[in-house]
Order: structure tokens, then C-alpha cells, then sequence
């Protein structure tokens, strides 16, 4: 947790409060943490995904301002749909395509910090590994460890503090990419947000299915470009 006492062996009010808060959130979603392994669906915009042995835990992070939740990459059926905090109602769920669902969830969150979704999955249910951008997605982030990394000698840190980047990255056949789809028109607004050490620098290009869209020179003293 990564708190520890006062010089006086008291708990400072804050962390006492952050605490707190845990616990009230484990009361009602525990289920999804405890007892839970490795998702295999596919990235959603929204937030995160665990999974327990016929059900899906969505980890709903950023809250549609429309009510409208679009889950990708669950090829199979859904028996029930509903909010852990409250298993007595059953949300609208409907297809939204062959391997993505809508549900249509209460217009207020009823967590701000991580309103936990419960999907009962019929027996026999497959996944997609190719991340949906729902149309409703206010942003998709692109993180570098979400990236497939194409070509040798190069790899990721250890995801510690500061140290969530691309290690070794130095030749023009050391690519990362992002494999992703929509089922229609729109448009992006692209940012490139990078760090850059103090020895370090170069090139980039941006390219979609082929096509270049920007390109430009990474800048130490400059952690945002927009493209």
C-alpha cells in the first residue's frame, strides 16, 4: 500500500481516509479481485478486465457520459448482465456487433473510481484479442507496454517508476505497433507523449494500416507533440 506510520506510530488522517475507502470498495466488488486470473479479453477504452471461470469482471475507469458501454471482443453469449454493488437489477444488454455488446448502464456512476460491471458468460465463450474503439471512446491511449514489439535486440523496462518506456531503441527495423479496430467513420485528434533521456534522441513517423501520417524529431526538452 505503501503507507507507513508517522514519526509518532499514528496513521496520517489522509491514508487513514485512502484506507478506508479500499475497504468500502472490497465490501461490495471484492469478487472481482479475489479468486481472479488473467483476462482474456482484449483491451477496452474504458478501463481494465478480470476474469473468473464464467464470468467477466469490466472495470469501468472512465465512465461513459452517455450511459452507453461498448464491450468488445466476446464472441459467445451472455446470460446476465449486472452491477456488483447492486446484483438484484439486471442492466440491458444488447449485440453490437458479431463480437462486441452495448449496455446501457445507470446515467450516474455509481462508483467514480471503478464501477465494477459483471458479465455471466454462457458456456463455450471465445474471445477476440483485437482491441474495439468503441464510437463512443473519448480517448484511446496507445501505451507503449500495450505495443507489440517488431524486430531484435530491444525491449521494455521494468515498469517501475520511470521506467515504463522502450529499452534498446535504436535502429529503423525496431518498430512498435498496435493492432486495433472500429466499425465505423471518425475522427482522432493523434498526440504523441514520449520522454526522452539526456543522451537519447532522433526520428519518428506515425504510419496507419501503411500510410504515413507524421513524422518529426524527438525533442529532450519536449514531452508532448501533437501530430
Amino acid at each position: 500500500m505503501n503507507i507507513g506510520p508517522m514519526g509518532d506510530g499514528s496513521i496520517d488522517v489522509k491514508d487513514e481516509n485512502i484506507l478506508k475507502g479500499i475497504g468500502r470498495w472490497m465490501d461490495k466488488n471484492g469478487e472481482s479481485i479475489y479468486g481472479t486470473v488473467a483476462t482474456p479479453a482484449p483491451l477496452q477504452s474504458w478501463g481494465v478486465t478480470t476474469y473468473k471461470k464464467g464470468k467477466l469482471y469490466l472495470h469501468v475507469f472512465d465512465y461513459p457520459a452517455d450511459g452507453k458501454l461498448y464491450v468488445g471482443g466476446i464472441a459467445g453469449g451472455i446470460r446476465r448482465t449486472y452491477l456488483l454493488s447492486d446484483t438484484t437489477k439486471s442492466l440491458n444488454i444488447i449485440r453490437a456487433g458479431k463480437q462486441d455488446w452495448k449496455i446501457q448502464l445507470p446515467a450516474t456512476a455509481p462508483d467514480t473510481t471503478n464501477t465494477v460491471v459483471v458479465l455471466e458468460l454462457n458456456e463455450g465463450t471465445r474471445f477476440d484479442s483485437i482491441r474495439y474503439i468503441a464510437p463512443n471512446s473519448r480517448v484511446a491511449r496507445m501505451l507503449a507496454f500495450d505495443a507489440a514489439l517488431n524486430g531484435k535486440g530491444f525491449g521494455f523496462g521494468d515498469g517501475k517508476t520511470n521506467r515504463y518506456y522502450v529499452d534498446g531503441w535504436k535502429l529503423p527495423s525496431q518498430t512498435i505497433s498496435w493492432t486495433f479496430r472500429n466499425d465505423r467513420d471518425a475522427i482522432f485528434d493523434l498526440s504523441l507523449k514520449y520522454i526522452v533521456g539526456m543522451s537519447s534522441g532522433g526520428t519518428y513517423k506515425v504510419m496507419l494500416d501503411g500510410k504515413q501520417l507524421a513524422e518529426g524529431c524527438f525533442n529532450r526538452l519536449q514531452k508532448e507533440r501533437i501530430c
